[in-house]
């Protein structure tokens, strides 16, 4: 892991061909009263949810069991076709890649990191709900897989 580069997005440092986004949810959104279980469980658009902005109050890796509510910002990592299909089906309104929440995760404070898994780690073809990432580590895993006949560049 590296210091943060200026100018660069996380994205961008960790070289992950997809943008941070943020959106907000409307007043009329679908997703208020539904858990991040509900609304994300099977990730049918590709996105990665990544905190959560209520107020000042922010959540790195929320749990499954965390409520939107109506006014909450979402930082997402996911394909932009993904995040408007995500945002027009479920009543938000999209900051793009510079939403204040994007700008904070990105400019201080908060950190990424990179985990390498080793040939025979005990954490080998368990998922990372298994694993209880979130709630053991409070960080949300961004599961990237390279084979071992792939170029590592």
């Amino acid at each position: 892991m590296g210091a943060e580069v200026p100018g660069l997005s996380v994205p961008e440092i960790w070289k992950i061909d997809q943008p941070l986004m943020t959106c907000r949810i409307g007043e009329s959104s679908s997703l208020s009263g539904k858990t991040r279980e509900e609304i994300f469980s099977g990730n049918p658009h590709g996105l990665t949810l990544l905190a959560i902005r209520d107020g000042d109050d922010i959540q790195v890796a929320p749990s499954r069991w965390t409520q939107f509510e109506s006014g909450q910002e979402l930082a997402v990592l996911g394909p932009k076709e993904g995040f408007e299909q995500f945002t027009r089906e479920k009543g938000c309104i999209p900051d793009g890649e510079a939403g204040s929440l994007a700008e904070m995760l990105t400019g201080g404070g908060y950190g990424f990191a990179e985990l390498v898994v080793r040939p025979r780690a005990s954490i080998i073809g368990k998922t990372p709900r298994e694993i209880m990432f979130r709630k053991t580590f409070g960080i949300e895993p961004i599961v990237h897989v390279r084979g071992r006949d792939r170029d590592p560049g």
